[in-house]
């Protein structure tokens, strides 16, 4: 009677399946993380297979193409007589951002305005919902 008594006060229940030892429920939880990253896994690899297609029919339909050796060299030099230009002149550029302050600062408002709407909406698709964190 005693030994019946103290078998069935060591085995436990998780999800609805027994378990002897505290070894069988590591298993089963790590079982279940093993199978929750494997779907997590599968998920990542059909999406990015899915975006690096769209990327492709995109990339052939608008014909685009990596720039050439010459556009490239034009745009470093470009932004090199820009910045010497800057570095030697800096008051006249200081006097050109104060003219047309406001219009940089509307332009400056925006994008600020949609780097936080993207982080916020980041945020929201992480913790899915709109106000809070899950409390386990």
């Amino acid at each position: 009677m005693f030994r019946s008594t103290l078998l069935s006060a060591t085995k436990t229940t998780v999800r609805g399946v027994r378990y002897n030892s505290t070894a069988a429920k590591a298993t089963a939880a790590a079982s279940g993380i093993v199978n929750k990253a494997s779907a997590l896994v599968s998920k990542t690899v059909f999406w990015s297979k899915v975006v690096a297609e769209l990327g492709k029919q995109i990339y052939i339909k608008e014909g685009l193409a990596p720039p050439t050796g010459p556009q490239f060299k034009a745009v470093f030099e470009t932004l090199k007589t820009l910045g010497l230009d800057a570095f030697k002149r800096p008051q006249h550029y200081i006097e050109a951002v104060k003219a047309n302050s406001s219009d940089y600062s509307v332009k400056f408002l925006v994008g600020t305005v949609q780097v936080l709407g993207l982080f916020s909406l980041g945020e929201i698709i992480g913790r899915r919902k709109i106000v809070g964190y899950r409390h386990h």
